[in-house]
């Protein structure tokens, strides 16, 4: 192999070199652009999960509450009354 053949396989090794740098270049900075943005979707999700957290808790507290004044006044009302196993008939099915 002669020097001319050695400096064009060199050449032509140098430009395809170059554009797989370019293309991983362009595979990192894509990459890191999509972190970033799922890094803010995700930070979105949290928070809407939280406030829903906050929410459902509030709801069970209100229905914790009412539960609680309605075994109340039925316990006061019905005192007189035997009592019996507790009705399932609105419960679903396991």
């Amino acid at each position: 192999m002669d020097r001319e053949a050695v400096d064009e396989i060199k050449r032509a090794f140098d430009a395809v070199m170059k554009d797989v740098r370019d293309d991983i270049r362009a595979l990192a900075e894509g990459q890191a652009q999509l972190r970033a943005e799922l890094r803010g979707e995700f930070g979105a999700l949290r928070g809407e999960f939280g406030a829903f957290r906050v929410e459902v808790r509030k709801e069970f507290e209100e229905t914790r509450g009412m539960v609680r004044l309605l075994s109340e006044n039925s316990s006061g009302a019905s005192s007189t009354a035997k009592p019996g196993p507790p009705d399932r008939s609105s419960r679903p099915a396991r």
